[in-house]
């Protein structure tokens, strides 16, 4: 290490990404038993393509849209896991 230098020299803005995909990870998991995977994935992945620097916004409503309808149905076809609908469905 060079003088002055610090084994955490990350800069304090670079952290303010991963905090905004945990905060968004959190109010997922907080909302998913009402909205469901697929209605709370939606804006969840949308959030997290943002975060990670997308600006295209039909890249973002395309793939926020098919990322949670691919693993619903993935995990309901093929390994016969049934994810949250959620209470508004029902």
């Amino acid at each position: 290490m060079g003088a002055g230098g610090s084994l955490f020299s990350e800069k304090k803005e670079y952290l303010a990404y991963p905090a905004l995909g945990l905060i968004s990870f959190l109010l997922f998991l907080g909302l998913l038993p009402y909205l469901g995977f697929l209605l709370g994935g939606i804006p969840f992945f949308a959030a997290l393509m943002v975060i990670s620097g997308e600006r295209r916004p039909l890249w973002i409503a395309f793939f926020s849209i098919v990322i949670p309808v691919t693993l619903f149905f993935l995990f309901r076809e093929g390994f016969l896991i049934l994810l949250p609908q959620g209470e508004i469905l029902d």
